[in-house]
């Protein structure tokens, strides 16, 4: 097992690449402390890292509170005894438009969930690493963050922060047996993408979703039903490979990162995107 009687806290564990994360990190030997939103997911999360053998503990909080990480932070500890890995996976698209049709509120928003959230659980995790003198963290970016999109500024320019936080960490730390990294995935093929074309394709039937949705999920919703084109690209991806990427495919980078296979590599961004960013397909 690669990450034998490791210990990981994964921020944004419950759904998507953060539970393939948790579970593949589980699967591995290490047990899991996961943070996420108070609903039905993160309890099913935490008890499939259980029936994996290791010990799961899931932790409901929103991170973008400044008490709310140092609560999670401390819990985590007390459950672990001490942290090794942390991944900080949290974060969203949020508000699409041009930047004249931005409000600063969501700039506002993007950076407390892309940005500071990933800051400040990181600064509280680190005592306890610079403790032990050793510890990996990683951070979940996205493409995104490298390579422009229209109508994409607040996320992009906040997943893009991740990246050049990941390098300064990684030289801040590497004399103190601390290793930074980065994953940044391209298109994925996660549950929420499932449910925005089920809500586009069948309104009726996705009435829940839509009653939960944010403003800029519904008004995803309204063009994906006027566009034929957004739905396949929203299914397909827009990689050369010609699919979109796994949850799972996403977890094996992040392990490899987090093991000692990597003990050489820091203030890297390991790109897992079927080869979006290498040019045109």
């Amino acid at each position: 097992m690669r990450l034998g009687g490791k210990t990981a806290l994964v921020v944004g564990g419950s759904r998507g690449i953060g539970r393939a994360i948790a579970v593949a990190f589980a699967r591995e030997g290490a047990d899991v402390a996961l943070v996420g939103l108070p609903d039905a997911h993160l309890g099913s999360a935490a008890a499939e890292v259980a029936a994996l053998g290791r010990r799961g503990l899931g932790i409901a909080a929103d991170v973008t509170r400044t008490e709310e990480c140092r609560r999670v932070v401390a819990e985590a500890h007390a459950f672990l005894g001490r942290f090794d890995v942390l991944v900080n996976n949290v974060g969203g698209a949020g508000y699409e438009g041009p930047l004249h049709e931005i409000p600063i509120e969501a700039w506002d928003h993007a950076y407390a969930l892309n940005l500071r959230a990933a800051v400040l659980v990181s600064s509280l995790v680190l005592p306890s690493m610079l403790a032990t003198g050793r510890g990996v963290i990683l951070f979940t970016t996205s493409t995104r963050g490298l390579a422009g999109r229209r109508h994409y500024s607040p996320y992009a320019t906040t997943k893009a922060a991740l990246h050049q936080l990941t390098r300064c960490m990684a030289l801040d730390y590497a004399d103190h047996g601390i290793r930074v990294n980065a994953v940044a995935p391209g298109a994925i093929a996660v549950e929420r993408h499932a449910e925005l074309l089920r809500a586009a394709e069948d309104p009726a039937g996705a009435s829940e979703f839509l009653a939960s949705a944010t403003p800029e999920e519904r008004r995803l919703v309204e063009r994906l039903r006027d566009d034929a084109d957004a739905r396949r690209r929203l299914r397909q991806g827009d990689a050369p490979m010609g699919r979109r990427g796994l949850p799972e495919e996403v977890a094996a980078a992040a392990v490899f990162l987090a093991s000692d296979e990597a003990s050489y590599v820091t203030g890297h961004t390991l790109v897992v995107d079927g080869g979006r960013t290498a040019g045109p397909a």
